[in-house]
């Protein structure tokens, strides 16, 4: 367990310098906007929809869902796959958002504006809603939070967190993401490419 512990900490110096890189795609017809936000240790999104900003959220479900903390709670889930929760908060949009960081329950350290198709907006949200439709009887509140939590098919891991699961859902949205570090560090550069350019291609995406 020591072992794992100094294997962690190690990991962590080593990626201390890297981030995520986030590539928005190019946008064409009828654009959206859509929030990635940064938590400190963990990201979460907010989508668009109608006159609101849904905000969906991946982690362990003891610990992000249950409210259970402790280093007993760190030991498992250092020790492999948990079970995980997918969040959910559904917010009024307030027109500049910029606002909704300061009425999160969950402070903000940063908040990025990603423009993508309104068409894969409402895609994701589809499956993101269907997937917390099909799971509410194991629906918990966390107030601590603002979210509620059911329960997601996938499991929570060091190496598949919060931060893997939004660059996932980024991805859904179009965007190119180049996870370098699993901690919640995002930087967003250039628009992706259109498929077949040899222009703006970025040479530090081979890795931190």
């Amino acid at each position: 367990m020591a072992f794992r512990t100094v294997l962690v900490g190690l990991l962590s110096i080593t990626l201390a310098g890297c981030s995520n890189l986030v590539r928005p795609p190019e946008t064409q017809g009828d654009p959206a906007e859509v929030l990635l936000l940064d938590h400190g240790r963990h990201a979460s999104l907010g989508l668009p929809r109608d006159a609101e900003i849904v905000r969906y959220a991946y982690g362990d479900w003891r610990w992000f869902a249950l409210g259970r903390r402790g280093i007993r709670e760190v030991v498992r889930i250092l020790s492999g796959g948990t079970e995980a929760g997918l969040g959910r908060e559904i917010r009024p949009d307030p027109g500049d958002r910029s606002s909704l960081r300061r009425r999160l329950r969950v402070p903000v350290q940063q908040a990025f504006s990603i423009t993508v198709p309104r068409s894969r907006v409402a895609s994701l949200t589809r499956e993101l809603e269907e997937l917390y439709r099909q799971r509410l009887e194991t629906a918990v509140v966390n107030p601590d939070y603002g979210l509620t939590f059911v329960r997601h098919p996938e499991g929570y891991g060091l190496m598949h967190n919060s931060n893997h699961q939004v660059a996932a859902w980024l991805r859904a949205l179009g965007c190119e993401v180049d996870v370098r570090t699993p901690f919640s560090r995002w930087r967003i550069g250039s628009r992706a490419p259109t498929a077949g350019s040899e222009t703006d291609r970025d040479p530090t995406n081979g890795g931190s």
